[in-house]
């Protein structure tokens, strides 16, 4: 790269600081800087051309016209309390996931059995076999007080941290679980939260994560403490459209890949943007910081001079995104409701024919606060992201089908990503993620 003295950089090009990423965390960030220095100079450079990461809220067709959905992240729970802060601040209104009745579970069999709350009640136990519930009352309790056993503060602390980093989810599961029925619940957690197999996941990251939620549970449910506890009123979008016009457009750059970052000087970096609408043009932006909100795989495609430390290019290197694919399906009624069915699926895909793997993962309620009637749900990466938009309508259809028995209109979108993944033996590198690197 050219020495960083060899720019002749104009004062329009120079800024206080550089936040690299348009989502939420990088609006937040410009959000903050503006709040605490009114007049500190600053612009955010992204790379799509639009802002809000992995939050977007589209319109479609619904039973009283047109309503807004998200494929997107489109829940907040109510211990993400910062989250939360900031929508008051916005104005941004929320209302509770629907989540009362029966739900459906298709976990250790092929055939759906179903339960009404959190675990299962008395009644509902003669679903489950002897061994099923032997294994479940030993293994659980023992994944409950590994993740009680996590140190946030110094996770190397964590009783045989090393030793959880080198195993695998899905190892830890089977080593732990002798039926498929408990073997089956640590595939259909890594897939519906992560978007990865279980044999993609480092077991002390999947303990880590959990930990920082508050309850393994709460993670998965809809209720209390619930990572899927509330919607926002219009989408997700609203939090990112709100602080937009607080931060002003013209401190923003779209349409706007970061190339490399120069931080061999002290008093400034030199930050070279390519235009992706032009992609012969190239222009170099300079800062005294730079605040870097993109996921930690998006900066492997950055060249850093000077290299990035040991650990940081692992952490770019190793921690992969989650891959799952959404859809939304509206209809005229929320039939489901009327059956005293919650709209609720857990499904591991698989089936009586080996080798087989139906399309999804998890579906929840996602009629909107205008009482427009959907479904909203997530498909296995597994052999499905390879296929034709039709195949895999027709695959989530067949699967509602099996489920529902009914039949019904239907408007699938695809979209959306969980979230970082770090596999087994890379949690090292992982804990460097907030680690500054200085100038």
């Amino acid at each position: 790269m050219t020495e960083v003295d060899d720019y002749i950089l104009t004062e329009d090009e120079s800024y206080d600081v550089i936040i690299v990423g348009g989502g939420v965390s990088g609006l937040t960030a410009a959000r903050e800087l503006k709040k605490h220095e009114p007049e500190i100079k600053f612009k955010i450079v992204e790379a799509k051309d639009r802002l809000g990461g992995r939050t977007k809220t589209i319109t479609l067709n619904a039973a009283d016209g047109r309503d807004h959905w998200d494929i997107g992240g489109q829940w907040v729970g109510r211990t993400q309390t910062h989250l939360l802060e900031l929508m008051k601040e916005l104005g941004v209104e929320y209302y509770d996931q629907y989540s009362d009745g029966i739900k459906w579970m298709q976990i250790g069999r092929h055939s759906p059995r179903t339960y009404t709350s959190d675990l299962p009640k008395a009644s509902e136990i003669g679903q489950y076999s002897v061994f099923e519930l032997i294994n479940f009352l030993i293994a659980y309790p023992r994944l409950i007080k590994l993740v009680e056993s996590i140190n946030l503060k110094n996770l190397h602390e964590t009783p045989n941290a090393k030793e959880l980093d080198a195993l695998t989810v899905e190892e830890w599961f089977r080593q732990n679980g002798n039926h498929r029925f408990f073997t089956d619940i640590g595939e259909v957690s890594t897939m519906s939260v992560y978007g990865v197999p279980a044999a993609r996941m480092s077991m002390l990251y999947y303990l880590y994560y959990a930990k920082s939620a508050g309850r393994l549970e709460d993670l998965f449910e809809c209720t209390k403490n619930g990572a899927q506890a509330f919607r926002i009123k219009g989408g997700t979008e609203q939090i990112v459209n709100r602080m937009a016009s607080e931060i002003g457009e013209e401190n923003v750059m779209l349409n706007s890949a970061v190339l490399e970052i120069d931080y061999s000087n002290e008093s400034k970096a030199i930050v070279l943007v390519q235009d992706r609408k032009n992609p012969t043009k190239i222009k170099a932006l300079a800062a005294r910081r730079i605040i870097i909100t993109a996921p930690p795989s998006e900066c492997s495609r950055i060249l850093f001079t000077p290299p990035m430390p040991y650990a940081k290019k692992q952490l770019f290197n190793g921690t992969p995104q989650g891959s799952l694919q959404k859809f939304i399906a509206t209809y005229e009624t929320p039939f489901w409701r009327a059956k005293g069915f919650s709209g609720e699926i857990l499904s591991s895909g698989a089936t009586e024919f080996k080798g087989e793997v139906l399309p999804l993962v998890c579906v929840y309620d996602a009629t909107t606060h205008n009482g427009n009637p959907a479904l909203v749900g997530f498909i296995h990466n597994t052999f499905w992201s390879d296929q034709t938009f039709e195949v895999r309508k027709n695959g989530v259809l067949r699967v509602l089908f099996l489920v529902l028995k009914t039949a019904f209109d239907y408007e699938p979108y695809t979209g959306g990503c969980p979230a970082s993944v770090v596999p087994a033996g890379n949690m090292n590198a992982f804990l460097h993620i907030r680690e500054p690197v200085s100038m």
